[in-house]
Formats: structure tokens, sequence, C-alpha cells
């Protein structure tokens, strides 16, 4: 889905989203923004100066962190400044190339000789021709359409309105994780509740299926991706690894136990020039332990010091758009 006039026409929607048109040429990243880099930093999530540049609590070791804010662009290099563990934050060049490749949008090639085929993590695929599929998708378009109606993208609720239409499309998926039992009760370790759908078809799980992180974070992502341009948003699909403030081992990219998902909110800053492009991540499997909703659309200054780390690889099935 290119463009959301497809959705006006069919009935889905009433109209665009509020200035949408000028979302299309509003910077990817502006000064200020948040953006992931790598860089010696500390890798202890349990140190204050976690995932800070020359910190003074223990050697640096190279990782990704999400503590970069844009400084300025001059050609295709980007100044980006990162916070030390004591004094002035240090300034950094990154590549356009390597701001796209950590911060840019991802998007799922079609399988060979198929235009509307992706697969996913776990050979889960989507075919976007199969009516099981479409159906699917134009429940989530009807169900999106009240918060299209209030988007703005100049708006100072941007960002908000965007959160709002994620946790839409997840509420949509009719989609567990194993730690749910057959009562749909919180179980202790993995069980397999057996009414479930559990195979590689991503329709198959959106309407009554369960799974692990990576087949809700490959499920959530297909239904998804066909509305992000609609919405100003940039989807990524990010492995790392779960982590907590009291371990005692620094976070490293490999091996991958987890993965997740982490989006950026885009608004229009022609109105509005303090508004700057916000990240969070959706992860879906944190979020069925306790369904608080915190974990679908969490800022990754929480999310990233707190509870993950991604190791800012594509995976096999991922391609970094562009721009």
């Amino acid at each position: 889905l290119r463009h959301p006039d497809v959705l006006i026409e069919a009935g889905a929607w009433l109209d665009l989203p509020a200035h949408w048109s000028r979302l299309l040429t509003a910077p990817r990243y502006p000064p200020g923004r948040r953006v992931l880099v790598r860089a010696p930093v500390c890798p202890h999530p349990a140190h204050a100066q976690f995932l800070h540049a020359r910190p003074t609590c223990c050697a640096p070791l190279e990782r990704l962190t999400y503590r970069g804010v844009v400084v300025n662009r001059a050609d295709d290099r980007y100044t980006v400044e990162l916070p030390t563990g004591e004094g002035p934050p240090v300034s950094l060049e990154v590549s356009a190339r390597d701001m796209r490749r950590w911060n840019g949008r991802h998007h799922f090639p079609p399988l060979p000789r198929s235009r509307h085929i992706v697969q996913l993590e776990d050979g889960i695929r989507c075919n976007y021709e199969a009516p099981l599929t479409r159906a699917k998708l134009w429940e989530i378009a009807f169900a999106l359409e009240p918060v299209v109606r209030e988007l703005d993208f100049t708006a100072e609720a941007c960002a908000e309105t965007q959160r709002r239409a994620v946790r839409t499309v997840r509420g949509c998926l009719d989609l567990t994780t194993f730690q749910r039992g057959s009562g749909d009760e919180l179980v202790e370790g993995h069980t397999r509740n057996r009414e479930r759908y559990c195979g590689d078809d991503a329709a198959s799980f959106a309407v009554h299926g369960q799974g692990h992180c990576h087949t809700v974070s490959s499920v959530m992502a297909a239904f998804f991706l066909p509305f992000t341009a609609a919405l100003g948003i940039d989807l990524r699909y990010r492995g790392g690894q779960s982590i907590g403030t009291a371990a005692t081992d620094p976070v490293a990219d490999a091996p991958e136990t987890h993965q997740w998902l982490e989006f950026t909110c885009r608004p229009s800053p022609h109105y509005h020039e303090a508004l700057l492009p916000t990240t969070y991540i959706c992860d879906l499997y944190a979020d069925d332990t306790l369904r608080s909703g915190k974990f679908l659309d969490m800022p990754i200054a929480s999310a990233y010091g707190k509870y993950v780390y991604p190791n800012g690889e594509l995976l096999p099935f991922v391609r970094s758009a562009s721009p």
C-alpha cells in the first residue's frame, strides 16, 4: 500500500491523514533526533553509564547504542553526539549508509517468481493475494479509520495518534504466545494450545494462532507493514537479547535470543519545528506476559536501557529500504 487513496476509493477511510503530502518531504534524520549508532560504549546493563561513550566504570566495547543524537548533516555524512561517562558528549561521523542501516525502514522482498508472497522468520509466509490475508487486511483498515481521522502530521499529538494505530493493528490479531494455556491463562514456562494454529501461514496465525517471539513479530510485521507509509511510520524488524538491569554479563551482538519490532513515528515539522521523529519498540511476546500494553509502544530510551538490546543486524529476510 503505497498511497492511502486506495483505502479512500474503497470506502475504508473517509480521507487522507491531515497534511500527509507534507510528510513526504519531511527529513528522516533531522537535528535533535535520537538514533542508533555503533560505538565503543559501556556494555553492562547494571551500570549507570550503560551504552555511554568513554565510560569511567569499565572498559568500553563496540556495541549498538540508542543514545546518539543527530547534530547536523553535511553531504552524505551525519554528525552525531553521544553522552559520555563524565564530561561533554563526543561527536561521531556517521555515513548516510550506516544511518540507514541502523535506523532506516525495513521491507520484506517477495519470494522469487512471486510478487505477492513474502517469507519471514522461521519460514512463515504471508500471501497478500490469499483471501484470508486480504480479509484480515480489510479488517485492520476499517479498524484504523477512526485513528486516521485524528491523525495530523503537524500536530503535537501526532506520535500518540500513530502509537494508537500500532495498538489498533495489534488488537486485530487473534494471536497469543506459548506463555498462554488453553484457557488463555498465563503459565510457567511454555505450553501449546492445540486449539490455536501453529504452522507457516501468517494469515492463519492472525486469526487464531500461537507462537514464540519470532512468530508473533513476523505476523505483526506482515500485517502492519502495508499501512506504515500511510501512517507515517518507519518499521524495523529487530533481533538481539533480552536484558535486565541486574544483569552482570555485558550485552553482546550474538547469540540472538529474542526478536521484536521497532518503529519510528514521523511528523511533518513544516508548521511545528519542535516536532521530531520518535522511536519505540513493539514487543508482542513481552506484552503477552501481563498484557498491560506498555511493550506495544515503549520508547527506546526505556526499552533499550532496561529490557532488550538490539544487535542492529539485518535478518536474512529483511532488506533496508531507501531512503
